[in-house]
């Protein structure tokens, strides 16, 4: 029984065959053309594709560049110049570098000179002398200082306290005054009375603004000192201008401001000048120009 059924499976797929067979006799079988290319090895591919893809530059055609008035009428055929120098680079360089000028990035050459002395040793008086001789525009930190004060600002009324105190207002107070007055002025030479008066005042206008170009300082005893201010102070309606507030000003000065001398010696020695203010305001004045002429540039107005 179990061999019957064996011998009916192997007649199936005999038939099965058989019917295949049948079908393939009516199709036509499609063959590849010759030309159809075979797989190849690597090293074959890559030599047979350098040999098809090679070729040559050709030459840039000339341009016709129109001349001026109608276009096409009276064009000129311009050829390719192949030695003539790339000046992408450089011409790009030289536009940042005009847009930069142009751009207010290079800052004009500043002429600074900075007065300094005890209080009422005469650097308003030696200063209004300069201005009208040299062309400076004179910048009092005290002065502008006061005018705060005027205003009426928080930051003046706070500057008002300290100063009756007789103590430093903060650098970034005073410098920034400066500075806005600078650059409003539009001018190039400046005078300054009164300021730095502490090393950290210096540091930071050198490191905002600038170098000076001279530190006038004018020396004067205290005793001398002392009297002017009083002899000022009846007249002047200045608030500082009292026995008290002159005694604390005089401590002041030899503790934070004096150091500015030696800061600048530190720094370079032909920036410092040391003129005694003791003479007629004149005759000081004689030596002042004679400091002053030494600065490179810088001439008597006519």
């Amino acid at each position: 029984m179990g061999c019957q059924q064996s011998t009916g499976v192997g007649g199936s797929a005999a038939k099965r065959s058989k019917e295949s067979d049948d079908a393939l006799r009516g199709t036509t079988l499609v063959m590849p053309p010759k030309s159809v290319n075979r797989p190849q090895s690597a090293d074959s591919w890559k030599s047979s594709s350098l040999k098809k893809s090679s070729f040559k530059l050709q030459p840039i055609p000339p341009r016709k560049v129109p001349s001026s008035g109608n276009l096409g009428a009276g064009s000129e055929l311009v050829k390719p110049n192949p030695k003539a120098p790339r000046r992408l680079k450089s011409s790009l360089k030289s536009r940042s570098m005009k847009a930069g000028d142009e751009g207010g990035t290079s800052k004009t050459k500043r002429t600074v000179v900075f007065v300094l002395g005890g209080p009422g040793c005469g650097k308003g008086t030696q200063c209004e002398k300069i201005v009208k001789d040299f062309g400076f525009l004179h910048l009092s930190a005290g002065d502008l200082l006061r005018e705060e004060v005027k205003k009426g600002t928080p930051v003046g009324l706070n500057c008002d306290k300290l100063m009756k105190e007789g103590k430093l207002v903060p650098v970034e107070v005073t410098l920034g005054l400066i500075e806005k007055a600078m650059t409003a002025s539009g001018k190039s030479r400046f005078l300054i009375d009164g300021f730095p008066r502490a090393i950290d005042q210096a540091k930071a206008f050198e490191a905002k603004i600038c170098r000076p170009d001279k530190v006038l300082f004018l020396e004067c005893p205290k005793e001398v000192m002392e009297q002017r201010l009083l002899k000022r102070g009846e007249s002047s309606g200045r608030s500082d201008d009292n026995q008290a507030t002159i005694i604390k000003r005089f401590e002041t000065f030899q503790k934070e401001s004096m150091p500015v001398i030696g800061f600048y010696d530190g720094v370079d020695k032909n920036i410092v000048a040391k003129v005694s203010s003791v003479p007629p305001p004149n005759q000081v004045y004689e030596v002042v120009v004679s400091v002053l002429r030494n600065i490179p540039g810088l001439e008597v107005k006519a």
